[in-house]
């Protein structure tokens, strides 16, 4: 019996193919954008097309998918419809286009957006069609697209456009379609709906008659679709062959009905064949699952996580001790007594350990099932938000009845004029009239407005139409003197935030939630630490958890936060990511249990040392008890007896010098810079003593807090205590507070604010987890705020399993989803990552996004690249030897030609004087990543007069990095791919600083209609590569600026490893000349230039070594063959390692590989070497790479 068919993988057609196609000829005669001149709008056209193309092959989506790519939709339907051109081919196209581009998953109503006017006419002619009888007009294949079009709409209630013809059909008025009495009762149920019936049922009667009959079709619409609905599963005989066209129908109404009410998960398929026994087809005998409790020393102890060092174990093998299924192994138990089946537990080979950033699938369902069992609290105003129901803004601090009139600001505002220029529209009044004195930090009182009784008020909670609301009084206050030692005076903040900044700060300090929505280089991690800063200072006594989705940004947070004026012993970081803090200090459980212990020996000298200068006998720092009775019963005294003296008690001016006189810890304070009483007026003397006793007690607070390190003698208990006492600001992944939910609860670990970056990449589940990781207090949520920050318009979650992906909308964040149903939020919009040129590239996605005035000003910004003529150039790549994309395993794809080329330029620009370390090598697809990892590995990557690139990867991983030059692979030559996604192209778009080369089929990616705004920009410069090879780097040519140096044009990439090849043989010659030159000089001449030999040698190599245009050979010269090289050694497919082992700067081994990868001189691919032929078969297999 022949195995069961696999199912199908559908294959995008290539250019050649599209290109061959009818209805390309057609396009390109009446829509195809790069027209210019265009036949006029034909209706036939359209019939034709639907006729002859999509019903004749039956709706395939290969025609379709042809159609909707050559913007047939953009260009031609939408763009002349009307109701008088309207029909049944007319109407279907335009459904086919739509549900392709949602099958395709990019934005599919971008078009209707732009030419609105139209849309409620075609939208009603929809309904209609989707009721007509089958036998009639429309067909039931036709009539389940009308569905699937419907279900599109349905789904997208995020865009006015659609949401106002879909409420039409799923709001209260609907509820005529109920029968009496099943109404009667639904009204009981809910008194208020009531009101709302009848005032729906007086705004009828004032309708017009057709109207009225208009606005009735419309709301017996879904009743009426399930009546079709009904009559087609009749239609279905009992026991006769059913049509494929009803199971298609009856299947896409049922998707239509649960999608209004929630989004299942549907089998989407999978790589083997359910049809077939999975042992046979995998190879394994038996699969089961366990959760690993830990790993054994040698007395069976499980290892716990704790501080280094790690035991030593002996040996080879490990033992691990793992917790089973019960209820499986009571299955395979009772197997094996009662059938006398195998021990399936003594004969495991094989461990298999998910990454630890997959492993908290377990812990998350564990947490669902425990979060559905116990009366888990979400703040009441948050509940209904999350749900999706009432008023989106109701959560905004404008709507909350606890927001805070008076702020400090702490050090967020650098001036006076900061401020003002940050609170645009509004009336600043400072209290103090002495510029002198208007200097930060100030507090800031806002205008507060409750909304009960009044009309609504805009988002931002103000009245527009009172002067009172606009004013804000400003208040400067001094920070109170800490004490005397340089190291006493607070950080401070040096960003100049900008006014939208300055909102998501405002807006962050205050209770409620807070959206920021942060394009590329806006900031975000600076105004989130700013909030968490303010809210430290503002609010001492609460304590806010910070979530982030991926180890790295918690610990750029953290190291921004340790740059703020935030005392170390209050910060605390869970999880494994703690080690890759690029700072000394350690900041995690175990790190804070031995800073703490630390510090209490630091401060009980300091107490020693105290206790000697004042001449007090005994052992006060014994301990940090013997040290609160000390400063109690000998500190306090003395300064109570101080003060007593030195404060003013009657009219008569105080005497300054008495401030000094008095002062009990002159001796203490002998080691800070002298004098430390300056003498000028009272004020400031007091000031300063009072800073100095602040100094003291503070000394003796800590010591008070760190008691219970003398109290708890495990260092788990005193992390645990560290945790849920001591620190203020705890930060964690979601991964980990998914895993350590229960832990956590358990703890009694409590927490009043809640800020989440990468907030858009985060699951839903994984988003909601954190709200819950401490009980209610009297039944009652104590969060306070919530502050979410992050970019929907980047790369959403990686969903991996294509089902819940597609048709669960798994890798929907909760972020996108509070910002489809409207929540507020702050757009920052002025970025300072990039230059303005390649902000071009994307700003397109956002609202309103500009540069900060350094982007303009600075001099990296303003300077050319080096070398090249452009900041950002698409470079064309066409076949090499006949190949263009390959895919030697299924989605792993490859591109030879463009991989050679990338690292051609990336070796160029090393040769140049470029360091390796600021270029990043990115590309669309995992396939090309270790293709150019390999290239690189054989080429280049231990070489030291070129190195390797920062990082060669993909864009998804890459997305949220940044570096100053970025050269991307776009890898396919037949369809454009998930590059379709504008998500993506937005991330790879938005990851270079100063420099950003693309290399791609540009036939293939400017007629992508999802790519146009980019794709535009890219095409509008030449598409050869253009190198300035004689310029080295830096250089001092402004950015636009004509080049003094001649410019060359590459225009393959054979040509341009030719050229690299030459570049560095004229290099290593040089350098080997130079070196000549120094050992011909007498030995007097070289002891004295001993010192600066490397200097000059590296000054050397970058004056001379820059190949003038004369020494290099063309690589257009037909004269120029094999003998410019340095004659380099043939080297076969076979031997692939015999010259990319052998390394060394300059020395013949490296000439020899540098020179077998490149393509002869002006021949042609028969002259390529052999290994540049047989690169492939260098390359690891897939199996290896993958």
């Amino acid at each position: 019996m022949a195995a069961p068919a696999q199912p199908k993988k559908i294959v995008a057609p290539t250019v050649s193919q599209i290109n061959a196609e009818f209805v390309t000829q057609l396009a390109c005669k009446y829509w195809a954008p790069h027209i210019k001149k265009k036949s006029p709008f034909d209706i036939k056209v359209i019939e034709d097309i639907y006729e002859k193309e999509i019903v004749k092959s039956r709706f395939a989506i290969r025609k379709i998918m042809l159609l909707e790519f050559s913007q047939y939709l953009e260009n031609y339907l939408w763009m002349n419809y009307s109701p008088e051109v309207s029909s049944k081919a007319y109407l279907m196209s335009i459904c086919c286009m739509v549900n392709e581009k949602f099958r395709e998953n990019v934005p599919a109503w971008e078009t209707f957006k732009k030419k609105p006017d139209h849309f409620p006419f075609f939208f009603k002619c929809i309904l209609k069609a989707a009721l007509a009888e089958t036998d009639g007009e429309f067909s039931l294949h036709e009539q389940t697209v009308l569905l699937l079009f419907l279900d599109h709409c349905f789904n997208s209630l995020e865009v006015d456009l659609i949401r106002s013809q879909v409420q039409q059909l799923i709001s209260l008025p609907m509820w005529m379609g109920l029968q009496p009495a099943r109404l009667e009762l639904e009204l009981k149920k809910t008194p208020k709906l009531r009101k709302f019936w009848n005032l729906i049922k007086k705004n009828d009667e004032k309708m017009d008659p057709e109207a009225r009959e208009q606005a009735y079709q419309e709301r017996r619409f879904l009743s009426q679709l399930i009546q079709k609905f009904i009559s087609v599963l009749k239609s279905v005989p009992l026991s006769e062959p059913v049509t494929m066209d009803k199971v298609h129908y009856c299947e896409r109404f049922i998707e239509l009905m649960i999608d209004l009410e929630v989004r299942p998960t549907k089998p989407y398929g999978t790589k083997f064949d359910r049809r077939r026994p999975f042992i046979e087809q995998v190879g394994l005998v038996y699969v089961r699952g366990c959760e690993i409790q830990g790993m054994l020393d040698d007395k069976g102890r499980v290892i716990e996580d704790g501080p280094e060092p790690r035991p030593n174990l002996r040996g080879e093998s490990r033992t691990f001790r793992v917790f089973l299924d019960p209820n499986q192994y009571q299955q395979d138990m009772t197997n094996t007594i009662q059938n006398g089946a195998e021990d399936v537990y003594e004969t495991f080979n094989v461990i298999m350990r998910r990454k630890p950033k997959e492993n908290n699938f377990k812990a998350v369902l564990e947490t669902i099932r425990n979060l559905m069992n116990t009366d888990c609290v979400v703040p009441a105003w948050l509940h209904d938000i999350i749900l999706g129901y009432g008023d989106p803004s109701s959560a905004h601090y404008s709507k909350m009845p606890n927001q805070i009139a008076t702020l400090d600001f702490n050090d967020t505002f650098l001036s006076i004029e900061h401020l003002k220029n940050s609170f645009p529209g509004h009336n600043v009044k400072v209290i103090v009239d002495d510029p002198a004195l208007q200097i930060p930090p100030f507090r800031i009182t806002f205008p507060v407005r409750s909304g009960k009784g009044k009309k609504r008020k805009d988002v931002d909670g103000e009245d527009e139409d009172t002067e009172e609301a606009k004013t804000l009084i400003v208040e400067p206050h001094v920070i109170p003197n800490r004490g005397p030692y340089p190291y006493n005076q607070p950080k401070r903040n040096t960003i100049q935030f900008t006014h939208t900044q300055i909102e998501a700060i405002r807006a962050g300090m205050q209770p409620g939630l807070t959206m920021v929505v942060g394009p590329p280089g806006t900031g975000k991690t600076d105004v989130a630490v700013q909030i968490i800063s303010n809210i430290y200072h503002n609010f001492p006594e609460q304590r806010t958890l910070i979530v982030t989705h991926s180890n790295q940004a918690l610990n750029q947070l953290f190291e921004k936060i340790m740059a703020l004026d935030i005392d170390e012993r209050h910060l605390l970081r869970l999880g494994h990511g703690e080690e890759e803090l690029e700072t000394e200090k350690d900041f995690s459980r175990y790190g804070r249990v031995n800073y703490v212990l630390a510090r209490r020996i630091e401060l009980l000298e300091e107490v020693k040392r105290l206790q000697k200068s004042l001449g007090v006998p005994g052992d006060a720092s014994y301990t940090c008890e013997t040290a609160g009775y000390f400063f109690l019963y000998q500190v306090m005294s003395r300064w109570e007896e101080y003060i007593s003296k030195v404060k003013n008690k009657s009219n008569a001016s105080p005497d300054v010098t008495e401030v000094s006189t008095f002062f009990p810890f002159h001796e203490y304070f002998a080691n800070a810079p002298q004098p430390i009483f300056k003498g000028r007026s009272y004020e400031e003397d007091m000031e300063i003593a009072e800073g100095c006793f602040r100094h003291i007690k503070k000394i003796f607070t800590q010591l008070e807090e760190f008691r219970a390190s003398e109290l708890l003698r495990s260092g788990l208990d005193r992390s645990k205590y560290l945790l849920v006492k001591e620190a203020k600001i705890i930060a964690m992944t979601c991964t980990h507070a998914a895993l350590k939910r229960h832990d956590l609860v358990k703890l009694g670990f409590k927490y009043d604010n809640i800020l989440m970056e990468e907030a858009a990449q985060i699951l839903e589940i994984e988003t909601f987890i954190p709200l819950l990781l401490q009980n209610p207090q009297d039944g009652f949520s104590r969060l306070k705020r919530w502050i979410m920050i992050g970019d929907h318009h980047q790369l959403p979650p990686v969903i991996k399993n294509m089902a819940f992906q597609k048709y669960s909308n798994m890798e929907q964040s909760l972020f996108t989803r509070f910002v489809r149903i409207g929540v507020p939020t702050v757009d920052l919009d002025a970025q300072g990552r990039a230059r303005a040129s390649l902000c071009n590239l994307y700003n397109w996605r956002y609202k309103k996004l500009g540069n900060l005035p350094h982007v303009q000003l600075l001099p990296e910004f303003s300077t050319a690249n080096a070398g090249l003529l452009y900041d950002f150039q698409l470079i064309n790549v066409e076949d090499f030897q006949g190949v263009g994309e390959s895919e030697p395993n299924p989605y792993f794809y490859q591109n030879l030609g463009e991989a050679e080329y990338v690292v051609a330029l990336f070796m160029y620009m090393c040769l140049l004087g470029y360091p390796a370390d600021k270029i990043s090598i990115l590309t669309t697809y995992n396939g090309q990543k270790h293709l150019i990892r390999d290239i690189i590995n054989r080429r280049c990557g231990s070489n030291p007069l070129i190195g390797r690139p920062n990082k060669v990867t993909t864009v998804d991983r890459f997305q949220g990095q940044q570096n100053d030059y970025i050269l991307l692979s776009l890898v396919r030559t037949r369809a454009v791919g998930h590059l379709r996604d504008v998500r993506r192209l937005v991330v790879a778009m938005s990851r270079a600083r100063l420099g950003l080369y693309i290399f791609a089929r540009v036939s293939l990616f400017q007629n992508c209609f999802e790519l146009t705004p980019a794709f535009s920009q890219l095409t509008a410069r030449p598409l050869h590569l253009h190198i300035i090879p004689t310029e080295p780097f830096p250089t001092t040519r402004k950015n636009g600026e004509r080049p003094s140096h001649e410019v060359q044009i590459i225009k393959n990439m054979p040509q341009m490893a030719n050229f690299v090849y030459n570049m560095y043989m004229h290099l290593i010659q040089t350098t080997h000349h130079y070196h000549q030159t120094l050992l011909q000089l007498p030995p007097a001449m070289v002891e004295e230039g001993e010192e600066v030999q490397s200097q000059e040698i590296e000054l050397e190599t970058e004056e001379e070594g820059m190949p003038a245009q004369a020494d290099v050979p063309s690589p257009t010269d037909a004269s120029s063959g094999p003998e410019t090289f340095a004659s380099p050694p043939d080297t076969t497919p076979s031997q692939p390692d015999t010259t990319a082992d052998q390394t060394g700067a300059g020395s013949s081994p490296d000439i020899t590989c540098a020179a077998s990868e490149a393509p002869a001189a002006g021949a042609g691919p028969e002259a390529v070497p052999a290994e540049a032929k047989g690169c492939t078969d260098a390359t690891p297999a897939p199996e290896e790479t993958k």
